[in-house]
């Protein structure tokens, strides 16, 4: 199955070669045109400032909500991982229940550290 390409999502951003109809029409009426010309440039500069603030805080609103998502899933693994390690090194009877405790305690260290580096992340 292929790949869907991905789309942007941003609603509300405008380039600045386009031209609304309110420009248009302001640029019919009968002012000297370096008046004119100042007057379309800080209107499109307010336009793009505003597209930007507005694209910034959909995307730190995304940001946040995925990092709490992963930062949950990574602190619930690590946890599982830390008692599944306790339980195969104190409570198994198998011949090799250190190697596995061993291997599945590693296991939680990354996933501890993980933990940690999303928790410094979602601090910023």
């Amino acid at each position: 199955m292929p790949k869907a390409k991905a789309q942007k999502r941003y609603r509300g951003s405008t380039s600045p070669t386009k031209t609304t109809t309110a420009q248009s029409t302001q640029r019919n009426v009968s002012t000297p045109l370096s008046v004119t010309l100042a007057s379309q440039q800080g209107e499109q500069t307010q336009q793009i400032l505003q597209a930007n603030v507005q694209a910034r805080s959909v995307l730190a609103r995304k940001n946040r909500s995925g990092s709490t998502q992963a930062l949950a899933m990574a602190g619930m693994v690590a946890v599982g991982c830390w008692g599944l390690a306790f339980t195969f090194i104190f409570l198994a009877t198998t011949q090799n229940h250190v190697l596995i405790g061993g291997m599945i305690a590693v296991m939680a260290l990354m996933w501890s550290f993980s933990f940690a580096m999303r928790i410094r992340k979602a601090r910023r």
